[in-house]
């Protein structure tokens, strides 16, 4: 639904990490020049957890603001495999779809469900993929099936997110369940910074290719190799954010490489800077703020170079320029 929009404005951003009261992120992203927003919680509550009834009232925030929703972040599969928790997902997810179809989109970000074993890094399991996926892998396709194919029917896109806290933790693992999950609405929601400690960007994006249906942005100080020269040193860190291109994150050469391989969707601003402290949510505002103009300049730049080496983007790709 965005491949005849400009890649300069395809940039978006989670409203609940502007704030948590839907009105001020709308018109905090408008200011910034966005037109895409994309929903996880509003008002402290998951968007599907949002009555009916204040459905369009959300959508008319977002029309006084110029404003489409890009993307449902939802947290669908951050669940256990199975049981009451997996119940109730599966329960609210015609909801989400739903909710997909009235605000006007296509694109919806899930989990393949808690994974209780724990990944490393030192020494990383092989290939990237924890040794209980494999026997696991029937059950998590069964368990997902009724999701991926209600979202078939209905004409939604679902992206898988790299997170390690669920059976998709590396890019390896997520490409291993989209492989085995073998519908065409199942794709990625490549969060660059997540999995880059378990595969290279390069790597993982070769895992991903013609697969990826949202990209979610955020920083990161430290490469993987900074972090275990570190580590080796006896001085180990944690995957500090950053500002939005201040950090170790390719950005211009990712986006670039998407874009020049057929990529027409949104990028997502997910800071997870945080809200701790007593200036938690102004803060939190203040940088999420920074990398909405932050990706627009690296949006337009990007456009640029593609147009100087005769790559069509959005509206020229649409019309076969």
């Amino acid at each position: 639904m965005t491949a005849d929009v400009p890649l300069r404005d395809r940039a978006s951003v989670f409203t609940d990490e502007i704030d948590p009261d839907f009105v001020v992120a709308c018109r905090t992203a408008a200011a910034a020049g966005l037109r895409y927003v994309d929903v996880r919680k509003i008002g402290g509550v998951f968007s599907h957890q949002v009555p009916r009834e204040r459905w369009p009232e959300l959508a008319t925030v977002l029309a006084d603001h110029g404003l489409r929703l890009g993307a449902v972040q939802s947290n669908f599969g951050k669940c256990a495999i199975s049981g009451p928790e997996y119940d109730e997902h599966l329960g609210f997810f015609p909801t989400l779809v739903e909710q997909a179809h009235f605000f006007g989109t296509d694109v919806m970000r899930v989990f393949p469900f808690w994974n209780e074993t724990k990944q490393r890094y030192a020494p990383p399991f092989p290939g990237g993929i924890r040794p209980n996926l494999e026997p696991t892998l029937g059950e998590i396709v069964a368990r997902f099936r009724p999701a991926a194919e209600l979202a078939r029917k209905e004409g939604v896109r679902l992206g898988l997110e790299p997170e390690h806290t669920t059976y998709g933790g590396s890019p390896q693992e997520v490409a291993r369940i989209v492989e085995a999950v073998d519908n065409p609405n199942v794709g990625v929601a490549w969060d660059v910074s997540n999995g880059w400690d378990d595969a290279t960007i390069d790597a993982a994006y070769d895992l991903f290719r013609g697969r990826i249906v949202n990209v979610h942005v955020k920083e990161r100080v430290l490469s993987p190799d900074e972090r275990r020269l570190l580590e080796r040193s006896g001085h180990p860190q944690r995957r500090q954010p950053a500002l939005l291109g201040t950090g170790a994150l390719p950005w211009t050469q990712v986006i670039t490489t998407l874009e020049g391989d057929g990529y027409r969707g949104l990028y997502s601003i997910e800071t997870h800077f945080g809200t701790r402290g007593e200036a938690g949510w102004p803060k939190l505002m203040a940088g999420t703020t920074y990398y909405m103009y932050a990706l627009r300049e690296l949006l337009a730049d990007a456009e640029s170079r593609l147009a100087a080496a005769g790559g069509a983007t959005g509206q020229e790709a649409a019309a076969g320029g």
